[in-house]
């Protein structure tokens, strides 16, 4: 007979774990098919096949850099047909979403990515990048068109002073060969500034989203050691 048993006592602290503060600490839960505890369990016969092996990984965000607040959660069953295997995908969903919204930093979500825009300092293209690490995210990369669109937007809205913001583009390997160092992919659609970019000095090799006038938006490459505000995404 297959067994799925539920531990109430595990999927109150599942549902409770998301408000807590992680600090420097790192504690693994295995929650199998039969129940590490005795207490408030119940079990539902079905088939022979074993259950997934439910893991939840807490600890700092060097440990779990996917995170935002150093918790991650997932299981070993693949089978998508299981009603049952529904249902824990669902928890799994739940849990990852009230992690991303209860985030140390304030994430904003513009159609389905979720960004931290750096408004209140400047810093270099690298030290930029290091922030974004240590915060469990990567400094910007700008996938599609779409995605571009969608943080001009947000900047007119809500940060029309912004001037320079800092992404991952550079062509610091092989000069004007531009990549997403946050991703390593090749940059696949363009949006430069006329003449653009244009590697002045022959020292600019990281790509910024600049502004000029009110509302012109446009891609530019800068020196890296340039210290201008940017953008972290939380990678899925």
């Amino acid at each position: 007979m297959y067994k799925i048993v539920i531990n109430l006592c595990f999927l109150t602290t599942l549902l409770n774990v998301t408000l807590l503060k992680m600090t420097k600490f790192s504690l693994l839960f295995v929650f199998a098919s039969f129940c590490l505890f005795t207490g408030g369990t119940s079990s539902l016969p079905t088939n022979d096949k074993p259950g997934p092996l439910w893991i939840i990984q807490m600890g700092n965000r060097d440990n779990l850099p996917n995170s935002p607040r150093g918790m991650m959660i997932s299981h070993n069953s693949v089978d998508s047909t299981n009603p049952y295997q529904l249902m824990n995908d669902k928890m799994i969903d739940y849990v990852n979403s009230q992690t991303r919204k209860n985030s140390l930093l304030p994430l904003e979500e513009l159609n389905g990515n979720y960004y931290y825009f750096v408004k209140y300092f400047k810093t270099n293209f690298f030290k930029a990048m290091q922030f974004c690490k240590e915060n469990g995210m990567d400094l910007l990369s700008l996938e599609t068109g779409e995605e571009y669109m969608a943080i001009v937007s947000y900047l007119k809205k809500h940060y029309p002073k912004a001037e320079h913001i800092w992404t991952s583009g550079t062509d610091a390997g092989e000069e004007g060969s531009f990549v997403w160092l946050s991703t390593g992919r090749s940059v696949n659609f363009t949006s430069w500034g006329a003449g653009l970019p244009d590697n002045s000095a022959k020292i600019e090799h990281c790509l910024e989203i600049a502004r000029t006038g009110v509302e012109n938006y446009y891609w530019n490459d800068r020196a890296c050691n340039s210290e201008y505000n940017f953008i972290c995404e939380l990678r899925e």
